[in-house]
C-alpha cells in the first residue's frame, strides 16, 4: 500500500518554502511534478514524490534541512551523522552519539534527553514557525518518533507528546501521524516527547548500509504512517548478527528486553513463525563459521572464540551438527557456504 502525506502538511511545507524565499515552482519542475497538481484541495503527495521534492530542494538550497533548521546545514551533514551512529547498538548509545554531534552543528535544533524515574523526556527548542500549523515543530516531533521507530524495528512507545501551541485545524492529521497521546499546550516553551525509560535499552537493529538507505527514503517516511516491515525472526537475526560483531551473545531475556517485549512473547512469536531463538543463533553462527572457514585462513580456535565458544571442541561438535562434517573437513573439501543450513529460505517465505 502506498502511503500519502496529508494535504495539510503539504500546504504548510509549501507556505514555509515561499516564506523562506525558495522558488518552490522550480523545485517541483526539477522533481518532475507540475505545480498545477497542487491546486486540488484534497491533493496528497506520494512517498516517491516526497523523496524527489526533497532531493530537488536540497540541490536548490544547498541545505540538508531545506530551511527547517535555525541555520543552513551543509549538504552531506546528515549522512555523516548516519556514519557516526552506525556502530552503536542501543538507543542510549545513539542518543549520546547524536548529542555530541548536534553541539557542533548550529543549524539543527537543540535536543536534550533526561531520564526521570520510569520515563524519559526528550526536549526540543521551538523554532520560529510560519503559519498556524506549526509545521517545523510537527516535523521535529515526527523525526524523533519515526527515526526511533525505524531504529528499533517497531513503533516507538509514546507516553505523551506535548506540542507547544494551541490545537490547530489539522489536529486529525497530527493524531494520525503521532497517535492519540498528543497534548497541545500553548503555554509550553518546548516540544516534549515522553517515552518509557526502557526504550533507552532497546537494541538498534540496523547496520551502516540500512541507515544510509533509510536516509534516502526519510523524506517520505517522516510524515507517513509508520510501517513495521520485518517479521520478528528477521529482526532477531539482525540482533544476533550484531551480537557476534561485538563477540557476545544475548540471553533470551536480554533479547526480549532489547525488542521491548516479554521473554514468553518472544518465544511464542518466534514459534508461530516456525523458528526459535536457538535455531536462529545456530543458523547465524553456522553461516559465519562456514564463511570464515571458506574465505579466511583463520584458525579453527580463533573462529570458535569469535563465535562465543569457550572451547574449540564445543565449536567442532556444534559445527558437525550444523553441517554433518568437522570444520577441518569442511575447509579441506572447499564446500560452499550455501551448503550450511540458514534462514534464507524461511526469511523469503515470511516476507
Amino acid at each position: 500500500m502506498t502511503h500519502r502525506i496529508p494535504h495539510s502538511f503539504v500546504m504548510a511545507l509549501i507556505e514555509m518554502a515561499y516564506q523562506n524565499n525558495l522558488d518552490f515552482d522550480a523545485v517541483l519542475v526539477r522533481s518532475g511534478i507540475s505545480p498545477m497538481d497542487l491546486v486540488e484541495g484534497d491533493m496528497r503527495v506520494t512517498e516517491d514524490q516526497a523523496i524527489r521534492i526533497y532531493n530537488a530542494a536540497r540541490e536548490v538550497t544547498g541545505d540538508d534541512l531545506i530551511g527547517f533548521g535555525v541555520a543552513p546545514v551543509p549538504l552531506g551533514t546528515l549522512r555523516l551523522i548516519c556514519y557516526a551512529i552506525s556502530s552503536v547498538t542501543t538507543v542510549q548509545g545513539a542518543v549520546d552519539r547524536i548529542s555530541d554531534f548536534l553541539r557542533c552543528i548550529p543549524g539543527i535544533p537543540d535536543i536534550r534527553v533526561e531520564a526521570k524515574g520510569r520515563h524519559v523526556y526528550a526536549y526540543s527548542s521551538v523554532m520560529p514557525d510560519p503559519g498556524p500549523l506549526h509545521i517545523k515543530t510537527v516535523v521535529t516531533a515526527a523525526v524523533l518518533n519515526r527515526v526511533t521507530s525505524w531504529a528499533i524495528g517497531r513503533p516507538a512507545p509514546l507516553i505523551e507528546a506535548v506540542l507547544p501551541f494551541a490545537e490547530p485545524e489539522n489536529v486529525d492529521d497530527i493524531t494520525l501521524l503521532l497517535g492519540d497521546r498528543v497534548r497541545f499546550d500553548p503555554e509550553a516553551t518546548e516540544l516534549i516527547m515522553v517515552v518509557p525509560a526502557s526504550l533507552l535499552e532497546a537494541r538498534i537493529e540496523w547496520d551502516e548500509r540500512a541507515i544510509l538507505d533509510y536516509l534516502d527514503s526519510a523524506p517520505a517516511r517522516l510524515l507517513s504512517p509508520f510501517k513495521e516491515e520485518a517479521v520478528l525472526a528477521v529482526r532477531v537475526r539482525r540482533l544476533v548478527e550484531k551480537d557476534l560483531e561485538q563477540e557476545r551473545l544475548s540471553s533470551a531475556e536480554e533479547m526480549a528486553a532489547a525488542l521491548l517485549i516479554s521473554t514468553p512473547t518472544l518465544r511464542r512469536r518466534l514459534r508461530s513463525e516456525g523458528t526459535s531463538l536457538r535455531e536462529i543463533r545456530d543458523d547465524v553462527m553456522a553461516k559465519q563459521a562456514a564463511e570464515a572457514l571458506r574465505s579466511t585462513g583463520d584458525s579453527v580456535e580463533s573462529i570458535a572464540k569469535r563465535l562465543g565458544f569457550s572451547e574449540t571442541s564445543a565449536f567442532t561438535r556444534a559445527f558437525r551438527r550444523w553441517t554433518g562434517c568437522s570444520p577441518a573437513a569442511f575447509r579441506a573439501q572447499g564446500l560452499p557456504t550455501q551448503e550450511v543450513r540458514g534462514l534464507d529460505d524461511r526469511e523469503a517465505a515470511l516476507r
